[in-house]
């Protein structure tokens, strides 16, 4: 059993030795698999996350999905909460190193998303637990969600078990996509 600290030091460093290419190989399938699920086709409210150097590349998905749907991502708020605003291809700035919409940009309720695409740094496949990056943001709202969540998972993400300390406050993620498969908590598969 590994503290949450150790085991995102490890897969920090996994997912640094990755390259471009490898990346953006298993993002085609990944997104390709997440496209065609009813799940996201049926969704018109759609949470994403602007990704970082290390993750699974979510740029140019977001700009494409954009096209067909109404993409939101997350802004930190007032007391570490997060909050959606509407992405639009100019209107996006830094902030400590993320990419977030403009505060002009229209923001969005929560339970008005119709799909949140969780970021995190591992995941298991029993329970569908998650390793994020340490701020607790998502573990919170997803305290006060209704709607379904998800994951897009780069292979060296997704493990059997989880191998660190399952909290109360962790938030399970309904379905996960990844280049191979897709399936929700229950391990069923689909598609």
């Amino acid at each position: 059993m590994y503290t949450k600290k150790e085991i995102r030091k490890q897969q920090i460093n996994i997912l640094k030795q990755l390259t471009p290419n490898e990346k953006i190989h298993q993002s085609n399938m990944i997104f390709k698999n997440l496209s065609n699920s009813m799940l996201y086709q049926k969704a018109k409210n759609i949470a994403l996350f602007w990704s970082t150097e290390i993750e699974l590349p979510t740029h140019q998905f977001i700009n494409d999905a954009a096209l067909v749907k109404k993409i939101f991502l997350p802004v930190v708020a007032n007391n570490h909460q997060l909050q959606f605003r509407q992405y639009q291809q100019q209107q996006m700035h830094i902030v400590k190193g993320l990419g977030e919409p403009l505060p002009s940009c229209d923001k969005i309720a929560l339970n008005d998303l119709d799909l949140i695409i969780v970021p995190g740094l591992i995941f298991s496949q029993t329970g569908h637990y998650r390793v994020g990056f340490g701020g607790g943001y998502y573990d919170r709202l997803l305290t006060k969600y209704r709607g379904p969540t998800a994951a897009i998972i780069l292979d060296q993400q997704i493990i059997p078990h989880p191998n660190w300390k399952v909290e109360s406050f962790d938030q399970p993620i309904k379905y996960f996509f990844t280049s191979k498969m897709n399936f929700d908590y229950t391990g069923a598969i689909n598609g």
